[in-house]
């Protein structure tokens, strides 16, 4: 077909213009015209980006596949279809690569520089000075922060298990019960039914409350830094809680994208950090009250977790 203007394009737009709306129409294409169309035309090369087309709408006899197989138009990209459907094509290709976020990594903001400084910078201090004990006090720690981590996640694992085993528990027996079936008094013992975690803890709220409770206190009484040790004896272990919430924070960005753990443990510090940090901008001392505006672009915060813990502060008050 050299040009829309000879008797076989006429003829194939005039079927494509009553066959777009043949359903609402009323029209059928009888069985002898699609067969001589068939025996005509199936055997010209066909636009890559209706290739695809073609293979899923055309018929089949008894689920074999066509028996003249479709062939596709050697030639470069010409016409507006065709270079729209390769940069679809290249579009799912990159998607495909990256199937856990349709956003680029280089374009998520997932560090702030002001709640990684005072980790950054107490390390980077120490072994400029050389000062061995802090740098121990430091790996001491990281380490701690570490453990109370992989607890605190495996704690939320079990407890997600827990909660969905005991929703499928409630929803076998209230079928059992519509279906008119008795349930039995004695609980199975299913496998991977959690045990200390679960007497230990019945929310995802008292956990939050316990790791932050561990958090605020483990490490202080292992230190053996001279600065650190003045701290908690003077300051209340001010600059220790500070280091131990910059750390979590990096431990929170770097392996768990959007993992919530430091904002639950050291939310009151790291919230400190952000405020102190906006308000070097316009006081010379640097130091302010806490503002929870300020810290939103920084924490990528779930805001219904924010309104929970302003509603818990004042019912404690």
């Amino acid at each position: 077909m050299d040009s829309f203007g000879t008797d076989d394009g006429i003829y194939l737009s005039q079927m494509c213009a009553l066959l777009v709306d043949a359903p609402k129409q009323g029209y059928k294409l009888k069985f002898w015209a699609k067969k001589d169309d068939r025996a005509k035309y199936a055997n010209r090369p066909v636009p890559t980006w209706f290739l695809e087309k073609l293979k899923k709408t055309r018929d089949t006899e008894d689920g074999q596949p066509a028996r003249n197989p479709l062939k596709p138009a050697d030639r470069p990209l010409t016409t507006a279809m065709d270079f729209l459907h390769f940069a679809i094509q290249q579009e799912i290709e990159k998607l495909a690569k990256t199937p856990q976020s349709l956003i680029p990594e280089d374009l998520v903001t997932r560090k702030d520089n002001d709640l990684a400084l005072p980790w950054n910078k107490a390390v980077e201090t120490a072994k400029a000075l050389g000062d061995e004990a802090m740098q121990a006090d430091l790996e001491t720690i990281r380490d701690a922060v570490e453990v109370n981590f992989t607890n605190y996640m495996q704690d939320i694992r079990d407890v997600v298990n827990y909660l969905a085993q005991k929703a499928d528990s409630q929803w076998t027996s209230t079928r059992s019960q519509m279906e008119g079936g008795k349930t039995s008094s004695v609980k199975e013992n299913r496998p991977g039914v959690l045990g200390e975690c679960i007497n230990k803890f019945s929310s995802f709220l008292q956990i939050e409350q316990h790791y932050a409770k561990v958090f605020h206190e483990m490490a202080m009484d292992s230190l053996v830094s001279t600065t650190l040790k003045m701290d908690i004896m003077v300051n209340d272990g001010r600059l220790v809680q500070t280091l131990k919430g910059s750390c979590a924070y990096l431990r929170t960005v770097t392996k768990g994208k959007y993992n919530k753990y430091c904002y639950v443990v050291a939310y009151d510090v790291l919230a400190r950090i952000k405020s102190d940090v906006c308000a070097k901008k316009s006081k010379l001392n640097g130091i302010c009250n806490t503002v929870v505006p300020s810290i939103y672009p920084a924490m990528h915060m779930d805001r219904r977790w924010i309104r929970k813990y302003k509603d818990i502060r004042l019912l404690g008050k």
